[in-house]
């Protein structure tokens, strides 16, 4: 029933055409061959045995358990991991994840080409990439290059936790960004 499910509501990309219809709209937002938002999601979980708590709680300070997803511009699902311990952090999920693996293995992301452009001209750039945060090094992800909790507010920079959580869905993140691992 569950893969009946996972298979109803989440959008693999497995051709060329497929990626081309993903990373259209990231690149008329101005990321060309971008392909995904990529984050770990943790829920709260009591269904632990009691000698093993300590597995299930992480950065977040509650029981829970994890999973890493990659959804598209829309919001929609790309891809859903298997389960975690709350405590493993991100990077043990994406070390992991299947999708990313794909990313840098699977020929049909690896062969894709879109171009970036710059005062000198049009450069070709093959290999999709992701949207994350810091914790995916290893993998082809745009991240902030500004300190965590630096936030752009009308035009000024905001500084620190004096951000609240429930306000933060109004800021944008400060918009200076850096490709890792880009392949031209």
């Amino acid at each position: 029933m569950m893969k009946n499910e996972y298979d109803a509501n989440v959008w693999y990309p497995t051709t060329p055409e497929d990626i081309a219809e993903a990373t259209e709209v990231f690149t008329r937002a101005g990321f060309p061959g971008c392909i995904a938002s990529i984050d770990g999601v943790h829920f709260a979980y009591e269904g632990y045995a009691s000698q093993d708590r300590h597995f299930f709680v992480g950065k977040e300070r509650y029981p829970c358990v994890g999973v890493n997803v990659a959804v598209d511009y829309h919001g929609r699902a790309m891809h859903v991991s298997r389960l975690h311990r709350g405590g493993d952090p991100d990077i043990t999920m994406a070390a992991e994840d299947a999708f990313l693996q794909s990313l840098d293995e699977d020929d049909v992301f690896r062969d894709f080409e879109f171009f970036l452009t710059s005062l000198d001209g049009r450069v070709g750039v093959k290999g999709v990439y992701t949207v994350g945060d810091n914790g995916y090094p290893k993998w082809r992800t745009i991240v902030s290059i500004q300190a965590p909790g630096t936030w752009l507010r009308h035009g000024e920079v905001v500084q620190g936790p004096g951000v609240p959580p429930e306000e933060r869905g109004v800021f944008l993140r400060k918009a200076e960004t850096a490709v890792h691992g880009a392949r031209e």
